[in-house]
């Protein structure tokens, strides 16, 4: 085709088979922008059209990056990743895990709306719709999880509500549905699973066919909630999976690993648990190798969590004299990462507002003003009277009292046994 440089054309795939499964896809639309070089061929995917959403070549960027995709945008368009895959490219290998998890959410929101509306209009709205609410995430926050039960239930209530608004689907009904596309893609996303072999072909047709007549099921009602999630679990979706006999099951909870989404039952999904294969641990803030329960440090920042007031922030070179984990200063960046200035810089007790010395837990007061504290000065007042022969140490106008009446001598009108009259004071003023 030729096209006016001011048309900004897409393609768009609407149906079709998948090759690899032989699953027809009546109702699966995908959208590709049209290459720079328009002498190269363009290729139409599930990640073409959730990068297609995004408009400017750097959002476009940020989706790629925020999916964990290597290569560029043209190349992308242009080269055919799964015969790169096929050749044994691995980093190809690795864009084809997140390819089938955009196609399986596409194609799972296709089947969530499916209102027997053979319109091409709808398939390209939802296709569109659930790209850009993609695209959205990954401008926003700049990672996408697609295996995030929470993430793929936003895009599709989202998607659902936009595009075919009158169908009533409940809440319930969409969170499971978005808990099973999350089992599956927690099993594709893992990187000991060859995207081309039999077993990843056979997860994928289970996730093609049982799962999308079970997502049918339950928003008709067909099926309650419960029934839907037994369903599709992982034992039962994969049941037909085939796998080595020997294949290794970690939590022994008859789910070979390559098909269970949590390897050690510890309720935290492999592709979010930092240990996958030990229940006693699932993060590693400071990625030191040690999890944080037992992890006396877990930032990593040199202060010891029992004393950190910010243990899973780093404090990131700022200083913190008192080693309480708050930094002396914070500015608008530290702040942002969750964090605010210490109020009591050397941990004496002092508010820093209060402290003669903030930065020196040894001291606090420097009554003199000489610039040595009180604990250090021999001299506290300055009167020139030694601490040690002052009575009023921190008064530089008093020094003596011989009655020990608390009143300094210049001030005492009464002191006994002073005057050789014997007539007190404050009787006797000749």
């Amino acid at each position: 085709f030729t096209l006016p440089t001011a048309v900004v054309a897409k393609v768009v795939s609407i149906g079709g088979t998948d090759t690899k499964t032989g699953k027809a896809l009546p109702d699966l639309a995908l959208i590709s922008d049209v290459p720079a070089d328009t002498t190269k061929p363009a290729n139409v995917t599930p990640l073409t059209t959730v990068m297609s959403a995004a408009t400017t070549p750097e959002e476009k960027a940020q989706v790629l990056s925020a999916l964990g995709i290597s290569g560029s945008v043209e190349e992308l368009l242009t080269s055919d990743g799964w015969a790169k895959a096929e050749a044994g490219d691995e980093t190809a290998k690795a864009n084809q895990r997140v390819n089938q998890q955009v196609g399986l959410l596409l194609q799972t929101a296709t089947t969530l709306t499916d209102d027997r509306d053979e319109s091409t209009d709808v398939s390209v709205a939802l296709a569109n719709t659930v790209a850009r609410l993609i695209s959205a995430v990954a401008q926003s926050e700049g990672s996408v999880d697609l295996t995030a039960s929470a993430t793929i239930n936003a895009v599709l209530t989202d998607a659902a509500q936009e595009v075919t608004p009158s169908l009533d689907i409940t809440v319930s009904a969409v969170e499971a549905v978005a808990d099973a596309v999350a089992t599956v893609n927690t099993v594709v996303a893992d990187i000991t699973l060859d995207p081309l072999s039999d077993t990843a072909k056979e997860i994928v047709e289970a996730a093609q066919d049982s799962l999308q007549t079970s997502v049918l099921d339950v928003v008709s009602g067909a099926v309650t909630v419960d029934s839907f999630a037994e369903e599709t679990g992982a034992a039962k979706l994969f049941e037909n999976v085939a796998v080595a006999a020997d294949a290794p099951d970690n939590d022994s909870d008859g789910i070979p690993d390559v098909l269970d989404p949590d390897d050690d039952n510890d309720d935290v999904r492999d592709s979010a648990d930092v240990f996958p294969l030990d229940s006693t641990e699932t993060i590693d803030t400071d990625s030191d190798g040690t999890g944080n329960n037992a992890d006396t440090d877990d930032d990593g920042d040199g202060v010891l969590d029992l004393a950190d007031a910010y243990p899973l922030i780093t404090l990131n070179s700022r200083t913190d004299i008192d080693g309480d984990g708050r930094p002396n200063e914070c500015d608008s960046t530290c702040q942002g990462e969750g964090m605010a200035a210490d109020d009591d810089d050397d941990g004496d007790g002092v508010a820093d507002t209060s402290d003669a010395f903030p930065l020196d837990s040894t001291e606090t007061i420097d009554t003199d003003s000489d610039g040595t504290g009180n604990n250090a000065d021999t001299d506290d007042d300055g009167d020139g009277v030694a601490d040690t022969a002052d009575d009023f140490p921190l008064d530089k106008d008093e020094s003596l009292d011989i009655d020990g009446d608390g009143i300094g001598d210049s001030s005492d009108d009464f002191i006994p046994g002073v005057y050789d009259d014997g007539i007190f004071d404050e009787i006797d003023w000749s």
